[in-house]
């Protein structure tokens, strides 16, 4: 007589011997993320236009998962190419962008890379724009509690009691 295997198991048995046997289950897994575990870093690269694999290499050696960036030098009329090429595969970019001027013909601007799965928004800030120093403000919204970021950058030639009564 050849051997024909008969149902004689639950259904939820069934589904629960498919998802141990999947290997991506963990008994009590947590919040997705914790602001103690995430990893942040910050540099002032002084134009980023040029510099996108420095950006990876840090990231990627470092383990961040957030990196805040001061003077990128990057303008909003910018390829998006050289805009989000900062960003290596799994991570998003922020930026915040100043405009050129006389004192600042490449601008300066701000930015903010994170890893896909760390969500973020804007906050925007009910005070006028200081004049003083730039300033970016992002909430990190897949953490329990909520992490607000602030990268705020002061050119060496604005006025120090400004920025302090600014900020």
């Amino acid at each position: 007589i050849p051997f024909r295997p008969r149902y004689s198991g639950s259904f939820s048995c069934i589904m629960v011997a498919l998802l141990l046997l999947s290997g991506d289950v963990e008994c009590n897994p947590g919040p997705s993320c914790q602001p103690s575990s995430l990893r942040f870093g910050y540099i002032n690269i002084c134009s980023a236009v040029h510099k996108a694999p420095l950006i990876h290499d840090i990231l990627a050696d470092h383990s961040l998962d957030v990196l805040a960036i001061s003077e990128t030098r990057f303008q909003l009329d910018m390829p998006n190419s050289i805009l989000y090429d900062v960003a290596p595969e799994g991570f998003s970019v922020e930026h915040s962008f100043r405009s050129r001027t006389a004192n600042h013909p490449a601008g300066g601007g701000l930015a903010l890379i994170h890893r896909n799965d760390v969500t973020d928004q804007p906050v925007r800030c009910s005070l006028p724009s200081p004049s003083s120093f730039e300033l970016q403000v992002l909430r990190i919204t897949s953490c329990k509690p909520c992490v607000t970021i602030v990268n705020a950058y002061r050119p060496p030639d604005r006025s120090l009691a400004t920025f302090f009564e600014e900020f």
